[in-house]
């Protein structure tokens, strides 16, 4: 049992070690693309051992295996990705990573469904979502909070300049903090008031997205991920607004900051759609 525990603490490490080599490797530079993709890979070889281990436990064999299938054929796309497409045809690293992004986001409707029709012997050993869906719920909700709120740590370090209420800029300034606040509170609002309450999750059946059904669980998984990826657009359009508050604003930081909030919109729709109707569709249509 205790070389058990140090094998999960050691592959929790090693995961962690590869995400923190990721992030040390973002930039528009070839040989940091390169060594970005050598993280995402070794991410995966990690993924391999980790969920060969919980291949043993019945209740988790058929997502394990899964899992393993689609960190391989990862391995395998980017092999292919880099040394024939990239080698031979140029094919830029952006177009890479995005493949990437799709393959990755497509994984529960091909490869998860391929195991649970080939790999579970029984309804129990059926790919499940995680069984702590409080614990699930409440993790979301934080990292929500976390990006709403680092989109207005951005905003305190903007110079205001000389303080002056006649002044028009202070004005704009002070507006478009006030805005932007708003706008941060209004997508919070949304974002819970899109799922059940609170005290509903913590037990039942048939309560929350992801105790009803795997497609419902994989939709509101998903749109998660475009949430993420709304509100991290609509912090760096409103840092780049803010730092650019004197200037005619350019196509990317209106643009930005729209579509984002588009993107979130949509999200936060497709997470009421994943739950039990417990709110009618007029009142968030007015929403």
């Amino acid at each position: 049992f205790v070389m058990e525990q140090i094998m999960d603490e050691m592959l929790k490490l090693a995961y962690m070690v590869c995400v923190l080599c990721m992030g040390a490797f973002i930039k528009d530079d070839e040989d940091y693309e390169k060594a970005f993709l050598a993280s995402y890979a070794a991410l995966h070889l990690v993924l391999i051992l980790m969920h060969v281990k919980a291949a043993l436990i019945p209740r988790t064999r058929a997502f394990a295996i899964g899992t393993v299938l689609h960190s391989i054929l990862t391995l395998v796309l980017i092999v292919i990705l880099e040394t024939t497409l990239h080698g031979l045809c140029a094919l830029d690293y952006a177009a890479i990573f995005f493949a990437l992004f799709i393959w990755d986001s497509l994984q529960w409707y091909i490869v998860v469904p391929f195991a649970a029709k080939f790999f579970s012997s029984s309804p129990e050993e059926r790919p499940n979502t995680p069984i702590n869906v409080a614990h699930i719920a409440e993790r979301y909700g934080l990292f929500i909070m976390l990006i709403l709120g680092e989109t207005l740590i951005s905003l305190m370090g903007a110079d205001l300049g000389d303080v002056n209420f006649a002044d028009e800029r202070t004005l704009i300034m002070v507006i478009f903090f006030i805005m932007t606040f708003l706008v941060a509170y209004c997508i919070a609002r949304l974002y819970y008031d899109s799922q059940p309450p609170e005290e509903q999750i913590y037990q039942g059946s048939g309560n929350h997205a992801l105790r009803m059904s795997v497609n419902r669980a994989v939709l509101y998984m998903n749109a998660h991920l475009f949430l993420f990826f709304g509100l991290l657009g609509l912090g760096i359009g409103v840092k780049l607004m803010s730092k650019h508050i004197d200037e005619e604003p350019t196509l990317l930081e209106t643009g930005l900051s729209g579509y984002s909030l588009v993107l979130i919109i949509i999200a936060l729709n497709l997470i009421r759609i994943s739950h039990p109707n417990n709110t009618p569709w007029k009142i968030w249509a007015l929403r």
